[in-house]
């Protein structure tokens, strides 16, 4: 908002589920401020919510269009063509060509609960720099213990509002990369803590510490490889 008072963009990807003031918020306060300047900037919501009326929620907030997470950049190229029109956004020649993004060289090899074909992906999202992957992985890792004893202890207090923002913060990051079966699990839980319902989450939150173990398992097998090639 800070920024926003202070300049003019063309187009803003906002994130929805921020601390103190969350994307919904914001884009009313936004909306707020532009009636008085007389013009309407694109707002596009960003956002790892699996949950039901999330699309509706963000529009009726004042947005006009949605990219959910893991945003893919064939996705955004999509997007962003649609709210900023070529000549401005990309070069004639290209608007009506989808994102290729390159193949990457680097191989996984050998992991079970983390799919390589997604690394992959996500890597080519990022023009394969692939210290950038090891960084966030090791970054994962280091933070995931301290989320799931605050999970842990949320679900023993009844805070179900904690246990919706932990999960959901969990499954957004371990869906890029590419821990589809934990960020699962993480989006059920958060489905459950959002419908105010306790019930099965003890056994759910089990299942997603024994899957952690299985990802951190694959994930150190990558930074171990990471160690051979520096």
């Amino acid at each position: 908002m800070e920024a926003f008072s202070r300049a003019s963009y063309a187009l803003i990807l906002m994130d929805c589920r921020m601390p103190v003031m969350d994307g919904f918020a914001a884009t009313r306060a936004i909306r707020r401020l532009e009636a008085s300047r007389g013009r309407r900037t694109p707002i596009i919501a960003t956002t790892a919510s699996a949950l039901p009326g999330e699309r509706e929620k963000c529009l009726r907030a004042g947005m006009d269009d949605y990219l959910s997470k893991p945003i893919r950049m064939d996705d955004l190229y999509r997007v962003l063509s649609r709210w900023l029109p070529a000549p401005d956004f990309l070069p004639e020649e290209k608007e009506k060509t989808p994102f290729q993004p390159e193949k990457t060289a680097v191989e996984f090899p050998g992991l079970t609960a983390v799919k390589a074909d997604r690394l992959k992906e996500f890597l080519n999202t990022i023009d394969g720099d692939v210290h950038f992957l090891f960084n966030l992985i090791e970054v994962f890792m280091r933070d995931m213990p301290a989320r799931l004893a605050s999970l842990r202890e949320a679900l023993q207090q009844g805070d179900t509002g904690t246990v919706c923002r932990q999960a959901h913060g969990m499954k957004s990051s371990a869906s890029i990369l590419g821990a589809a079966f934990f960020a699962g699990l993480c989006r059920e839980l958060e489905m459950l803590a959002a419908a105010g319902t306790a019930g099965g989450a003890e056994k759910l939150f089990e299942q997603i510490e024994a899957e952690y173990k299985r990802v951190a398992e694959d994930f150190q097998s990558i930074l171990e490889l990471a160690d051979i090639k520096s």
